[in-house]
């Protein structure tokens, strides 16, 4: 139950830049797993905290483009837009591979990349390899997919008020009962640097 999982996906808005901040410069070479990153942040933002993140990671750091493959020891990140982010896992002559793209979001209401939509399409392609992380964040958006992702088997954590800057969609994942454990920032680095 305490080690990483072949791919992790991370959700946060409102206050996960300094969460993220805090996490990935803690992941070390024993990080064996693909994380992939929506942030509910504008373009612009996340295009900057990329750049800084590259000079304080040990692991590589990019912004997702159309059809990125989630490698291990790699971190994708995508910013807020006008779409949706949805994995899918192709079968290809190397084995399984699994690709984020963009979809058009299907309400315009909500926060883009959804989070639940987001969490729910890595649940559908990836199962129990699949470990979902919620941090610092207003709103539920993400509490339905975590669901998704304990339906297969997936692990889901919540980032510890304690560390996040805003707790809100944390405690409502617990509320909700759809997280396995509830970590601080130290905590959950230690999870993924767990091969």
């Amino acid at each position: 139950k305490s080690r990483a999982k072949k791919y992790t996906v991370i959700g946060c808005s409102t206050g996960g830049k300094q969460s993220l901040s805090a996490l990935l410069p803690l992941l070390t070479d024993k990080c064996q797993t693909s994380i992939f990153v929506v942030m509910q942040q504008p373009s612009f933002i996340v295009t900057q905290f990329v750049k800084e993140l590259k000079g304080t990671c040990k692991l590589p750091v990019n912004l997702v483009g159309p059809n990125a493959d989630l490698l291990p020891r790699t971190v994708l990140i995508a910013p807020a837009g006008t779409t949706d982010v949805v994995l899918e896992r192709f079968v290809e002559a190397g084995g399984n591979i699994i690709r984020a793209s963009f979809a058009d979001a299907g309400s315009s209401s909500a926060n883009h990349p959804s989070l639940d939509v987001f969490f729910e399409s890595a649940a559908a392609a990836i199962g129990g390899d699949c470990m979902g992380v919620v941090l610092s964040g207003t709103g539920k958006d993400g509490v339905a997919g975590l669901k998704a992702i304990q339906r297969q088997k997936g692990v889901t954590i919540a980032e510890d008020k304690a560390t996040a800057t805003v707790g809100q969609l944390s405690l409502e994942a617990q509320t909700a009962k759809v997280v396995d454990e509830v970590l601080p920032i130290k905590g959950i680095a230690e999870r993924l640097n767990t091969p």
